[in-house]
């Protein structure tokens, strides 16, 4: 359910109850990059826009569902790119960004998440931190718990469950990296 967070009509399927834990989890990670596949309305891309700054931020989607104004405001940020799936499905610009030597954050929050962490996931660095939104409803551990076997489970993943009730957010660290699997 869309719910709105800003007083300016900005929209977002996060929780309002998870945005301080996930402030918190994240300001003590510090990524020095984010990638963000599902930017939708852009509510949760300016979260990560008013935490981070300094950060280079990168949201995709197919469609985005943002109003101009945020758009916008993003442009102006300066840290914020906003990019269409269907413009970069044959580019290289998204394997690259998740191999570089820093520390990711990156967020599958797409339309079909299996598709995104087999394909993204396993360009995560040792340490990286990988996020999966709407994750009891449309994950399919049969599609991707190959992938998923090269991260350990973050241990916020139980704090959601014991303190917010059952949150539709999972965190998870990069374990080790294999090449020409």
């Amino acid at each position: 359910m869309v719910k709105e967070h800003w007083n300016d009509g900005t929209l977002t399927l996060c929780e309002p109850s998870l945005v301080p834990v996930l402030k918190t989890l994240l300001e003590e990670y510090c990524p020095q990059l984010i990638i963000e596949f599902g930017t939708y309305h852009g509510g949760f891309t300016k979260y990560l826009a008013n935490w981070f700054a300094q950060v280079p931020i990168y949201t995709i989607d197919i469609q985005l569902l943002m109003t101009k104004e945020l758009h916008d405001w993003f442009i102006k940020r300066g840290n914020v790119s906003i990019l269409y799936a269907s413009l970069f499905s044959d580019n290289l610009i998204i394997p690259f960004l998740l191999a570089m030597p820093m520390k990711k954050f990156l967020l599958v929050d797409n339309g079909d998440k299996d598709m995104e962490l087999n394909m993204y996931a396993g360009y995560l660095r040792p340490g990286d931190l990988l996020a999966v939104h709407d994750w009891s409803d449309e994950v399919n551990l049969e599609k991707c718990g190959h992938t998923l076997k090269e991260f350990d489970p973050h241990q916020m993943n139980a704090t959601f469950d014991e303190n917010l009730g059952t949150s539709d957010f999972r965190f998870f660290y990069r374990k080790h990296r294999k090449f020409n699997e």
